[in-house]
């Protein structure tokens, strides 16, 4: 019996860090999501936009879901 993992694989991949707007809209909080920078739909964690780091101090990167 052979287990196909590829697909599992993949996805664990594409994870990355992204940063959060919690507890309020200076915060940076870390988060892991599967997005990446783009074009695509809004990347979220849970009902939160999630973000790139831009610069040392603020993360306001835009990221993208996969389509």
């Amino acid at each position: 019996v052979a287990t196909d993992k590829s697909s599992e694989s993949k996805a664990l991949d594409a994870t990355i860090m992204a940063y959060i707007h919690d507890p309020n809209i200076n915060s940076c909080k870390e988060v892991t999501v599967d997005c990446s920078p783009g074009g695509g739909l809004t990347c979220l964690s849970g009902s939160w936009t999630a973000f790139a780091k831009d610069t040392p101090v603020s993360c306001n990167g835009q990221l993208h879901r996969p389509n």
